[in-house]
């Protein structure tokens, strides 16, 4: 007698345990006694822990989740009072309660996903996104509808090296805006017989007639102070 009853209460408790679990494994609406299915034996493990000889036969039986041999899983969304039942697993990022055995995906955020099992586990799918791992970007990262990780978008360097000023006799500010920095005898060459001086920000000059250059490079997006002794028309600093 002792025997039966400790059998009865392991029965009782695998059936609570089962019933937990399956509260939305199971769709009694898709459940057809007599299903016409093909006779073929393609094993599949259902959510509710059973196997059946098919996927055919699995949701003919109102299963909505099954595992093939392969480990692919099929989940058949229905609309399942989830709120009524115990959630098997809870997500690892948002906390979100999963009521169902399989692979899962946040429907609020089809970014996070990974595996619920039977016994309470997730197994999150973690993304691995260039930015977050510190990928340097020659651009701005964008990320695009329907995409999880954000994409490098290169930005176009824009030419201006087709800009041509004119220098009024004395002093003038002018900007460097050729693609590379350029030595300052370089980039006003076709003009130094004109130059007096020309300096930057911080003080340091140019003076041609000295053969003297404190100032090394011209910096792209930098601006400069020259003196000319006439007016020049339509000079490019890009073209030396």
């Amino acid at each position: 007698m002792k025997k039966v009853i400790l059998i009865i209460y392991f029965l009782s408790t695998n059936l609570l345990s089962q019933t937990t679990i399956n509260d939305c494994c199971i769709n009694e609406d898709w459940i057809n006694q007599f299903p016409i299915c093909p006779m073929i034996y393609d094993p599949v493990l259902g959510c509710n822990g059973e196997t059946y000889s098919n996927s055919c036969v699995a949701q003919n039986a109102g299963v909505s989740n099954w595992t093939n041999s392969f480990g692919e899983s099929t989940n058949l969304v229905w609309d399942c009072e989830e709120n009524n039942s115990s959630p098997i697993c809870v997500s690892l990022f948002s906390n979100t309660e999963i009521f169902n055995v399989g692979d899962w995906t946040n429907p609020n955020d089809p970014c996070e996903s990974g595996y619920c099992n039977s016994d309470g586990f997730f197994a999150a799918i973690v993304i691995d996104c260039a930015e977050q791992m510190g990928v340097p970007c020659d651009g701005n990262w964008i990320t695009e509808e329907g995409q999880c990780c954000s994409s490098c978008i290169s930005i176009p360097s824009e030419d201006c090296s087709n800009i041509s000023i004119n220098i009024q006799n004395g002093w003038n500010m002018i900007g460097f805006h050729c693609s590379s920095d350029t030595d300052v005898s370089l980039a006003l060459s076709s003009i130094s017989d004109k130059i007096i001086i020309v300096k930057d920000v911080v003080g340091n000059v140019y003076l041609p007639d000295f053969d003297f250059n404190g100032i090394g490079n011209l910096e792209r997006g930098y601006g400069y102070l020259i003196k000319v002794s006439e007016s020049i028309t339509n000079f490019n600093i890009c073209q030396f």
